[in-house]
């Protein structure tokens, strides 16, 4: 059986990265001397687990560059990932003109809110079926074309005290063996785990 691909995002869902330190913590990586970068709490035993039951991916709209660097320090070397693609895979455009009039969001035609869109038809063409891929990521507007695949998680800015990877390690298997993950409500995905 072909196991589902996982898309993960870097920044907010499992790191968080400022040009200003964040008091009282010592940061898990500097880049360029300007980024202090911190590592969501669990993250290590979070990708270990994923890693047994999905194929892995990283998809984040920064640059290559910094991408790179962030994957080179957060994933093991022995755990394979399917891609690590950048800003360069997003879509950069505005929400379709409908969406956002039936949505009632103000705007016009000359400052349209143009958004970082990762759309999954491009993972599609390297072979994977739609059914069988989910994407946690922080940003639900990134995922405006495919919320069906999208599991949200809340923003990490550095709280040493957040467990949102540790209860995503206990969803996400639940999902693995799945024919279709689109079709699964995934929005109170924390609820789920709660009642566990």
């Amino acid at each position: 059986m072909t196991k589902t691909l996982l898309i993960l995002d870097l920044d907010e869902t499992l790191i968080h990265a400022t040009e200003v330190p964040l008091p009282d913590l010592t940061p898990d990586l500097v880049l360029w001397k300007q980024y202090y970068v911190y590592k969501r709490p669990f993250l290590e035993e979070f990708i270990q687990i994923c890693q047994q039951y999905f194929e892995l991916a990283v998809w984040s709209s920064a640059s290559s560059d910094y991408v790179n660097k962030i994957v080179k320090a957060v994933f093991p070397k022995d755990i394979p990932l399917a891609f690590v693609w950048s800003r360069k895979k997003c879509t950069y455009t505005t929400y379709p003109i409908n969406y956002l009039e039936a949505s009632g969001l103000a705007y016009d035609h000359y400052s349209l809110p143009r958004v970082w869109f990762k759309k999954l038809e491009k993972v599609k063409k390297l072979g994977y079926a739609l059914s069988k891929i989910l994407i946690v990521d922080n940003s639900p507007e990134k995922l405006f074309y495919n919320y069906g695949n999208a599991i949200y998680v809340d923003d990490f800015v550095g709280d040493t005290n957040d467990q949102e990877l540790m209860l995503l390690s206990k969803y996400l298997p639940t999902l693995h063996a799945v024919d279709n993950v689109r079709v699964l409500e995934k929005r109170g995905w924390k609820t789920t785990v709660n009642k566990e």
